[in-house]
């Protein structure tokens, strides 16, 4: 695949999101695809977690809308940068704990770096700054969840 082929592919997934059609993502992604937030240090695999990933999202913030803000390629990796803007009115899934909705604003900048081999997506490392998200929508972090995310 040419680089503008990995980032067609990379695109698609950020429309199928918006769109929220998470069906469509599926046959962008490797059966063994892996997918890991490294923020919360959540890691999940195959096309079920693949989907489970970006469900947790949309189920957090159903009206999110995602704008690409830089995209790079090589033949093998898809780097994306992208603004991510939405209301906090479903319960968020982390690794630290689940936050039910509190109908606040998340206005974030997102980093995925996306593993490509023969078209499909193996893997994907998201980065974000899980603190000021969690600040945005208006949890407040105590101190044995701060003990559990260094840990």
């Amino acid at each position: 695949m040419t680089t503008n082929d990995n980032i067609t592919i990379v695109r698609k997934l950020y429309d199928c999101i918006n769109e929220h059609d998470l069906e469509c993502t599926l046959p962008l992604a490797h059966e063994k695809v892996e997918w890991c937030d490294m923020s919360t240090g959540i890691r999940l695999r195959g096309k079920d977690g693949f989907k489970q990933s970006n469900q947790n999202w949309l189920s957090a913030f159903p009206d999110v809308k995602i704008v690409i803000t830089n995209i790079f390629a090589t033949d093998e990796f898809v780097v994306a940068e992208y603004l991510a803007k939405g209301t906090h009115s479903g319960t968020l899934k982390t690794s630290v704990g689940q936050f039910e909705s509190t109908r606040r604003q998340m206005e974030m900048n997102f980093c995925d770096v996306i593993h490509l081999e023969n078209g499909k997506i193996t893997s994907g490392h998201s980065y974000y700054d899980f603190m000021t998200l969690l600040n945005q929508i208006g949890v407040s972090v105590g101190s044995e969840m701060q003990k559990k995310r260094v840990a």
